[in-house]
């Protein structure tokens, strides 16, 4: 019995074994899954990912992303890659071989071409190639494609689109005061844009996140006003809220591509958490909760009041939100403070 139970031990301890080398053995033919997608990181003119494990049609120009190669390296892999295929028309011609080549754009033999980027054909003449990118390039490299019956030829030009070295603002409307002025019901575009160590425009991945500031506060207060303007203060509720906590009451924002959209909803000195209209005992009041305290409301009573007001109405035109906008592919990140006005 005990022999047996040793004999069932060593083999699962082999199957686990045998599971683990083939894992390994075949991690290096994986393809890089970005959001559950097979994706080489190489795309067309059109942006369109070319999937790795499909053949393309030739296009007219390649885009190598830096993050994908630099995501395939971090993980053992030497190049990215992108099979392609150079259609010979007519369908029934009876020599269909091609030959391909590569070499830089502008025409310069040094350094190697070949360090950076091959193209191998799947066989002697044939239309299918893989396109292989080792390493980051400042310049353009051409593949092209020439017919052997004929001699017609077809032209790929490849780029590398590198990862950004710091975001830069295109817009620079800034206002006196050092922050941007937006304002209420009127949208702002921000456009960034970003170089890479050679200098040439790198790729992006924006997103934005609300990075204003939870120290600075402003003082809120519920009260009732009546039908003959009669004001009457809760002190009792008297709190306070950040800027950060005004956030959506103020402004909202959007992300498209390179640019960001900030729009104006509201002035801070505008801010209360809710207003309520109704009537007690037949008469008309407007009830104001968590409603932002200004000199125009407690000018008239509530001296207790007025030092709150004093201190809202002194933050007013320093006070700003921020919105980070924060590059996902290098880490970058630039800060946009603006004002509702």
């Amino acid at each position: 019995m005990k022999n047996l139970f040793k004999f069932f031990i060593i083999i699962i301890i082999l199957l686990i074994v045998f599971l683990s080398v083939i894992a390994l053995l075949t991690n290096g033919f994986q393809d890089f899954q970005f959001g559950g997608d097979s994706v080489s990181g190489i795309t067309d003119e059109n942006g369109n990912d070319l999937n790795p494990n499909i053949v393309h049609e030739l296009p007219s120009k390649l885009n190598i992303s830096g993050q994908a190669l630099a995501l395939a390296q971090e993980n053992d892999k030497k190049f990215i890659e992108v099979t392609l295929i150079a259609t010979v028309l007519p369908e029934n011609a009876s020599d269909k071989s091609v030959s391909w080549s590569v070499c830089w754009a502008d025409g310069s033999n040094s350094p190697d071409v070949s360090e950076y980027l091959t193209v191998t054909p799947k066989s002697d003449g044939s239309n299918i190639a893989s396109v292989k990118c080792y390493k980051p390039f400042d310049k353009n490299i051409k593949i092209s494609v020439v017919s052997s019956d004929g001699g017609f030829t077809a032209n790929c030009i490849v780029s590398y689109i590198g990862i950004s070295t710091g975001l830069t603002l295109k817009t620079s409307a800034l206002a006196p005061n050092g922050y941007y002025e937006i304002p209420a019901s009127k949208s702002f575009t921000f456009e960034f844009s970003s170089v890479d160590y050679f200098d040439e425009n790198a790729e992006l991945k924006l997103s934005a996140s609300n990075n204003s500031s939870n120290e600075k506060v402003f003082y809120v207060c519920d009260f009732t006003q009546t039908w003959d303007s009669t004001l009457t203060f809760d002190e009792d509720t008297l709190s306070s809220v950040s800027i950060k906590d005004m956030s959506s009451f103020c402004f909202s924002y959007r992300v498209t591509g390179n640019c960001v959209e900030i729009t104006g909803l509201n002035r801070v000195s505008s801010y209360y958490v809710e207003d309520l209209e109704g009537s007690e005992d037949l008469i008309y009041k407007h009830d104001y909760k968590g409603h932002i305290l200004t000199n125009f409301w407690t000018s008239s009573q509530n001296e207790s009041l007025k030092s709150y007001a004093a201190q809202n109405e002194a933050l007013f035109s320093t006070s700003y939100f921020t919105l980070r906008i924060m590059d996902s592919i290098s880490g970058e990140y630039y800060d946009i403070n603006f004002q509702i006005i």
